[in-house]
């Protein structure tokens, strides 16, 4: 399944989507606490660590496709200021802050050279390239309304009624979409990065 890539690819994705799941999922929940939601907190998903938020099926996903998923993290709008509005401003904020961190660790790449052991800066270089990469991927590929995408909240704020069904067969869209990104490895996500990616520099 993984045959093409190479060990060292291998590692550096596993260690992004570690980082990646730890700074979205924090960002999540921290946007749902602002608005008056503190069922995050409670779940103790209101923290980086990251193995409170990495999904197995969603890791996969990205090791093979560079772009995967966090364990679904429970929202309850009725908390929230704005009510249904607040799952589309945490779905959008926490997404676009999740880009951001991305472009900003794409950026220090050069500035990390002047404080790196040469010896080492090759492998640290290499490292912030793929998890700034894959930050991007993760971020719109997340846009999507399904679960267990975190654009599923958008599906609950627009249709609740729509979101309770397809809600009850999350294992198996998370199978259907590992299978997905297996099969084409990402690739229909690469024409936005690059563009992301020539607009930021």
């Amino acid at each position: 399944m993984f045959t093409d890539l190479s060990l060292a690819v291998l590692i550096q994705r596993v260690v992004a989507i570690i980082v990646i799941a730890g700074v979205h999922g924090c960002i999540l929940a921290g946007i749902a606490r602002l608005l008056g939601d503190r069922t995050p907190q409670y779940d103790g998903r209101l923290t980086l660590m990251p193995f409170k938020h990495l999904s197995l099926l969603g890791l996969v996903s990205a090791i093979a496709a560079r772009a995967g998923w966090i364990e679904p993290m429970d929202l309850d709008p009725a908390q929230m200021r704005w009510g249904r509005w607040g799952l589309v401003v945490c779905v959008f904020v926490s997404l676009a802050l999740l880009a951001l961190f991305g472009v900003v660790v794409l950026n220090l790449r050069l500035a990390v050279l002047s404080v790196v052991d040469p010896g080492a800066a090759m492998y640290v270089i290499a490292g912030m390239t793929v998890t700034g990469e894959m930050a991007l991927f993760y971020a719109l590929f997340n846009l999507i309304p399904l679960p267990p995408l975190t654009g599923a909240h958008l599906l609950t704020a627009a249709k609740p009624e729509w979101a309770q069904v397809l809600t009850r067969q999350t294992r198996w869209l998370a199978i259907a979409l590992v299978v997905v990104m297996i099969l084409t490895r990402g690739t229909w996500l690469d024409p936005v990065v690059r563009a992301i990616r020539g607009v930021v520099g």
